[in-house]
């Protein structure tokens, strides 16, 4: 059954595997990062107001879009 596993997979899913093996073990390393990003990023979630104006909403799509806009940035 492995073996079946094996020779069945395409060619493409070593190379992945092995890029997805190699972030694996960076991100076990200890590093720093700047904090200004990690604060930022909320912002990028207002890029979705102007997709929710485009809906035409009503008050109530508005409401609990904030709602969940505000507790995903907490």
């Amino acid at each position: 059954m492995t073996a079946s596993i094996l020779q069945g997979a395409p060619i493409w899913v070593w190379p992945l595997l092995a890029l997805l093996v190699w972030v694996g073990l960076k991100a076990t390393q200890q590093r720093t990062v700047l904090v200004w990003p990690i604060y930022a990023m909320p912002m990028i979630g207002l890029l979705s107001f102007n997709a929710v104006h485009g809906l035409g909403a009503d008050l109530a799509v508005w409401v609990v879009f904030i709602a969940a806009y505000l507790s995903g940035a907490f």
